[in-house]
């Protein structure tokens, strides 16, 4: 028997400093669903990096979507 143990992914929390968001991350962040990132990325209005299979937004750009977004 092996005694390895398999280790789930941490979805869903954010990481303060962490350099870049999952999709799950900034989901949550936004307090909206997956698809609407997905449908945002699709129409190249949200940035994002493709590492494997996987989706990754670059923290800075996040923050600065979220700036211009700030009503006075």
């Amino acid at each position: 028997m092996s005694s390895k143990k398999h280790i789930q992914p941490n979805r869903g929390t954010s990481d303060a400093w962490s350099p870049l968001f999952t999709r799950h991350m900034l989901a949550s962040r936004w307090q909206c669903s997956i698809e609407t990132l997905k449908r945002a990325e699709r129409a190249r209005k949200l940035p994002f990096l493709k590492i494997g299979r996987g989706v990754r937004y670059r923290r800075e750009v996040i923050e600065q979507i979220e700036k211009q977004a700030e009503v006075s």
